[in-house]
């Protein structure tokens, strides 16, 4: 993976590779990035909850992706990209399957594509500061369109 541009140009960066506790790197992360790529990474569904907030913390709005790559089911883990994917849709990302690999001989694998959402993902809730912003801009329009104040 690589930090998201800044918007002071496309410098290249090198990527950064990280592996350990989801919970450990939750804590320690603190940059945006495009590109996030991922493997066997989702065998347990314990681990759903950590991850989900990693990717809503780390990835890059708008255009970040993650690229996770693993099983379709993991058998006695209670995991696989079914799973994940439909618990990030829960939590507000967008997930779609971007590749199938099936050989007639093993457990079919997958690689999903994954974005935040419209609305931001469930543990990154909206502060107090960004419930009264929206409520001044609503306000703003309301007057420049001549609509009467809520008084909220």
């Amino acid at each position: 993976v690589s930090p998201a541009a800044d918007g002071a140009g496309s410098a290249e960066r090198a990527p950064r590779f990280l592996a350990g506790d989801w919970q450990e790197l939750l804590s320690t992360l603190q940059e945006k990035y495009d590109i996030v790529l991922a493997a066997e990474a989702i065998y347990k569904a314990d681990a759903y909850e950590d991850l989900a907030a990693l990717l809503g913390k780390c990835l890059a709005a708008p255009g970040g992706i993650a690229l996770f790559a693993g099983k379709r089911f993991y058998f006695g883990c209670g995991g696989g990209t079914a799973s994940f994917s439909e618990f990030l849709r829960q939590r507000n990302f967008e997930v779609e399957v971007a590749h199938v690999i099936e050989d007639g001989r093993s457990n079919t694998r997958e690689i999903l594509r994954i974005s935040l959402g419209n609305s931001k993902p469930a543990g990154e809730e909206k502060s107090q500061q960004d419930d009264k912003e929206e409520a001044a801009d609503g306000e703003a329009k309301r007057r420049k369109l001549g609509e009467p104040e809520t008084g909220g």
